[in-house]
């Protein structure tokens, strides 16, 4: 055997990397104690820096400054509820207006009708329009113009303006000099 060979280098070599490493170890645990304690400290400070009550005090006096602008809030929030209301009793007014308006041209439209279909020599004595019926009590001297009369609220019929034509009466007057009709038009 070689005599320059010595285990007992190799021994001291290993111990004192095994020493190395138990120096790092215990160094890295010291560093990692002093860093868990520098956190604690500076929650500690952060908590009695910004405490809890603290922030409910500024919350109640934020609270308390918005208070005054509640009751203007809920005067806005009121009028705009009054206007909204207002507007649609505005539109339900002018609807109601605007149908008013169309009945009487429809009702002008009809009477103007009925007029048109009436023979020069027929006298009208009564008119009545209503939402559903019209009444119309007509005279004349001669059956014949009530005849063409007649034929001539038929063909309303066609014009769709009135649905149905009901001859009421006819009578012939007392001194027989005129003859009354009374006439109901279904619209």
């Amino acid at each position: 055997m070689p005599k320059n060979i010595n285990f007992l280098k190799l021994r001291k070599r290993e111990k004192v990397k095994s020493k190395k490493g138990i120096v790092a170890l215990r160094v890295g645990a010291v560093l990692y104690l002093i860093l868990i304690v520098m956190l604690a400290v500076t929650a500690f400070y952060l908590r009695e820096r910004v405490s809890l009550s603290a922030a409910k005090e500024k919350e109640v006096a934020f609270l308390n400054n918005l208070a005054p602008l509640r009751s203007k809030e809920a005067k806005l929030l009121y009028i705009k509820d009054r206007t909204g209301d207002i507007s649609e009793i505005i539109k339900s007014r002018e609807e109601v207006t605007k149908e008013k308006s169309e009945k009487k041209a429809n009702y002008a439209k009809i009477i103007t009708s009925f007029k048109e279909k009436i023979a020069e020599d027929v006298i009208i004595n009564t008119l009545n329009v209503n939402q559903s019926k019209v009444l119309l009590n007509i005279s004349s001297t001669s059956l014949l113009s009530i005849e063409q009369t007649i034929t001539g609220l038929i063909s309303l019929g066609k014009d769709e303006i009135i649905s149905e034509l009901l001859l009421d009466s006819l009578f012939l007057s007392e001194d027989k000099s005129q003859y009354l009709v009374f006439i109901t038009a279904s619209l």
